[in-house]
């Protein structure tokens, strides 16, 4: 499972042409993955109690209409762009 790294940009920065929550399950099967996790940069810090981090992980779940089905599930959220990549590398390798 390929890991995607926009760790520079929040979910909602990424232009839908290179988000691959908005790919359908036709795109994905055309590329020969069944999806893929994706880190970003959190949407907005909120109190350290609330919150405890500033990347998010999620996983990419393929589906036939991604703008009327989910397709993203939130896995962690991290302050360390290693922490992120490796959590992310450890949950693939399980796949």
């Amino acid at each position: 499972m390929e890991i995607i790294n926009f760790s520079e940009k929040t979910f909602r920065e990424i232009p839908d042409q290179d988000n691959p929550a908005f790919m359908t399950k036709k795109e994905w099967d055309k590329i020969g993955e069944n999806g893929c996790l994706l880190i970003t940069k959190q949407e907005q810090q909120k109190p350290p109690y609330k919150n405890c981090g500033r990347l998010c992980v999620f996983l990419i779940t393929p589906q036939e209409r991604p703008e009327e089905e989910e397709t993203t599930t939130y896995l962690g959220l991290f302050w360390e762009l290693k922490d992120a990549m490796l959590f992310a590398e450890t949950y693939s390798f399980r796949r």
